[in-house]
């Protein structure tokens, strides 16, 4: 069951420190769902330095690049 493994993996660069842990879909009871919806977490340990000059997805959602191509990306399939 992919629930037991716990791997997590912390890394800076750049002046960027990132946090990823493998993390169960909680929010279902049966194993098959959470298995099948099991997912990363990523944490952003001292948030994204605006020096860096990130410009994807992350840099997006945290305000600090404008919202371009991959605006699509967030809406809710129909």
């Amino acid at each position: 069951m992919l629930n037991d493994a716990r791997a997590r993996v912390y890394f800076e660069s750049n002046g960027v420190a990132v946090d990823v842990k493998s993390a169960s879909a909680v929010k279902f009871y049966a194993d098959a769902a959470r298995d099948k919806f099991h997912h990363l977490n990523l944490a952003f340990a001292s948030g994204i330095p605006h020096g860096v000059g990130a410009t994807d997805i992350f840099a997006q959602l945290a305000g600090l690049a404008h919202a371009g191509s991959h605006k699509e990306m967030l809406k809710r399939p129909a």
